[in-house]
């Protein structure tokens, strides 16, 4: 990249030019240390029980699924019944999609590419167009308290050092980030709605 600062650009092609013999020396280790990746995964299970934002908030599994009835195959005995687990797989499916993606390290993340980015993009215009092409068919009311939402966020941490984001009352962080995940669920699960 051009904007790439010309440190990086040295160490890159520093490893882009070694990299054979980097590889030649570090690969042995990792093959005999049985080291298959070296990338994080987190696994995130996609269940009924575990959705609890947006529509599914405060119900319990049997609140949701009909199918579990007549021994597991009630959604084979009635379309109503299957066409309402279906829904609810969608509806909770986008719940933990949501929740596994948008993660308070990923706003971070956000907060520091709008920092860096200030200067070329207008910072209220981004995030109402982000907005509004994520969610289309979303009401004003709706998309505006998002907007509030990430503005506040941003604000919140635009100018804050990643210590003094640490500091800041973890509790308080929680609830926020939950109520805006929350949001953005309920905005998800009315999109899958207005389909059927």
């Amino acid at each position: 990249r051009s904007d790439c600062k010309e440190e990086y650009k040295k160490e890159f092609k520093k490893y882009f030019k070694k990299y054979q013999k980097f590889d030649q020396d570090i690969y042995p280790y990792l093959f005999s240390a049985n080291i298959q990746g070296l990338d994080i995964i987190n696994l995130v299970r996609f269940s009924p029980s575990d959705a609890d934002l947006g529509l599914g908030k405060g119900k319990k599994i049997n609140d949701k699924i009909e199918g579990y009835q007549w021994g597991g195959f009630g959604g084979f005995l009635k379309k109503s019944w299957r066409s309402n687990d279906i829904l609810w797989g969608r509806l909770d499916g986008l719940n933990r999609m949501v929740e596994s993606l948008l993660t308070q390290e990923s706003l971070e993340t956000f907060s520091d590419f709008v920092n860096r980015e200030r200067n070329q993009i207008t910072k209220d215009d981004y995030i109402d167009r982000l907005i509004d092409e994520s969610f289309p068919k979303a009401t004003d009311e709706a998309s505006k308290e998002i907007i509030k939402q990430v503005r506040e966020y941003l604000k919140e941490n635009i100018n804050q050092s990643k210590r003094e984001r640490e500091q800041q009352n973890q509790k308080e962080k929680d609830k926020k980030f939950n109520n805006f995940l929350g949001n953005i669920v309920t905005l998800g699960q009315g999109k899958i709605l207005k389909k059927i």
